[in-house]
């Protein structure tokens, strides 16, 4: 009489392992969704990088087109969603291009602000590491 007992456990285990592979293979699905997206947005910013080290860090007077207009929109829209606030994410993001070695004109470029606010963020992310001067 256990012999029914038996296949009932059996069948109960496979019913958890079957719903356990199931959820596992939503998470990897949706990991490898998000790695590919990311994947896609560093791409995205490295070929932006690499026009813009191109360009001799000048600012073009050739018109823009609808894709750079897009990929500045997108890095814009991924600034304010990092970090839970505008100003941190900025100041991160601006320190890492001027560590880059990227011009004030340069970052204000990628990041669609005006080249004396980019400066002024510039000075601010060379005090943050110490590299400023002590004018007071």
């Amino acid at each position: 009489m256990t012999m029914p007992a038996d296949i009932f456990a059996v069948t109960v285990l496979s019913v958890f392992c079957t719903a356990g592979f199931f959820v596992l293979g939503v998470r990897a699905a949706r990991l490898q969704r998000q790695m590919l997206e990311q994947q896609e947005a560093l791409l995205a910013a490295s070929q932006r990088l690499a026009l813009l080290e191109g360009r001799g860090g000048g600012r073009s007077e050739e018109p823009r087109d609808f894709t750079s207009s897009l990929e500045e929109a997108r890095v814009k829209v991924r600034l304010e969603e990092s970090g839970g606030g505008r100003a941190p994410g900025k100041y991160r993001y601006v320190a890492s291009l001027a560590s880059r070695g990227m011009g004030a004109v340069e970052i204000a470029d990628v990041l669609g602000i005006s080249p004396r606010e980019a400066e002024q963020l510039v000075k601010l992310a060379q005090v943050g590491r110490g590299g400023g001067s002590d004018s007071a």
